[in-house]
């Protein structure tokens, strides 16, 4: 709105018009976005793990399935097949994932239950069902890009210490 249109061959009647009509737009998408009619409204449920993030999110006090420690999760949802995880998860209305990549951090217990629980999750990740839509950490995104499943957990992991049977 601030760019000299005049610059574009355009007079200044025009150049005014033409930012009034894209301030007009921007505020309509402006209310859109933070006041959407029902039919619009995104009431999908979104499984929220290790994180207490709950602002920005409408009705965030029915919406989200907490699971911090990752045990229902385990309980509930996983199957090695990541597919079948992620059809268990929509039959109970859960369509995001709302999850804190440093998680596992916290297990000090040694079995190291958290950290194979969290494992599983990220597994889960690789499911052509599921989409990333935002993260911070490139290293899962790369990951997700990727898929492989050598490299996969070395890169997704990256938040955590991971822990194998015979390792510290």
């Amino acid at each position: 709105m601030r760019t000299d249109l005049t610059k574009l061959g355009l007079s200044e009647i025009d150049t005014r018009a033409l930012q009034s009509e894209a301030r007009t737009i921007l505020g309509k998408l402006y209310n859109a976005f933070l006041y959407p009619s029902k039919d619009m409204k995104n009431m999908a449920g979104i499984y929220r793990i290790g994180t207490f993030l709950t602002y920005f999110i409408d009705n965030n006090r029915s919406r989200y399935y907490d699971d911090s420690l990752v045990m229902n999760f385990d309980k509930y949802f996983y199957d090695k097949d990541s597919d079948v995880t992620v059809e268990r998860m929509k039959k109970l209305g859960l369509k995001y994932f709302l999850v804190d990549l440093n998680a596992a951090t916290i297990d000090k217990d040694p079995r190291h239950d958290l950290t194979r629980r969290f494992e599983n999750l990220l597994e889960t990740f690789k499911s052509d069902k599921l989409e990333l839509i935002q993260t911070d950490s490139l290293c899962l995104q790369m990951a997700l890009e990727e898929k492989n499943d050598a490299t996969y957990m070395s890169f997704a992991g990256v938040n955590y210490e991971s822990y194998k049977k015979d390792e510290k």
